[in-house]
């Protein structure tokens, strides 16, 4: 059976699937840098329902996006840009936009969050492996 993906790129030409894997990539990079932030914010202060509360999120919608479980819809993720306005955006290496494609593409929301730690696992395994130290960014993810 096609992907949504593989659907458009029959019907559309190479720049334009070129397009829409840059746009792919943008979101997801934007999507890991909310996560980041909202790790980071529950590590430092509060717990998911003050933090829900102060976004304008629910907590179910909170947790089930940092599960890996789905993906907020547009008016919440409209709050959930709206709050990193104010937050320092750290940068997301490529490998960690990558490994978040890979398990949203190929993975449904219920064993996305398991999959993807196992991947992780398996290519800090590979750094190891070939005698170099794993980045941070994978070190984090198996955790």
């Amino acid at each position: 059976m096609r992907t949504r993906r593989q659907w458009l790129r029959a019907r559309i030409s190479p720049a334009e699937a070129r397009q829409l894997d840059m746009e792919a990539v943008a979101r997801a990079r934007e999507l890991e840098q909310i996560r980041q932030a909202l790790r980071h914010e529950l590590r430092v202060h509060t717990g998911q329902n003050s933090l829900a509360q102060q976004i304008g999120i629910s907590r179910g919608t909170l947790r089930k996006f940092l599960d890996l479980e789905s993906v907020p819809v547009h008016r919440n993720l409209t709050r959930l840009r709206d709050w990193m306005e104010n937050r320092a955006v750290a940068p997301v290496p490529l490998g960690a936009v990558c490994l978040s494609l890979l398990a949203d593409e190929l993975l449904p929301g219920s064993t996305r969050k398991a999959a993807r730690r196992h991947l992780a696992k398996e290519l800090a395994a590979l750094f190891v492996r070939g005698g170099q130290a794993v980045p941070p960014w994978l070190a984090q993810e198996e955790t």
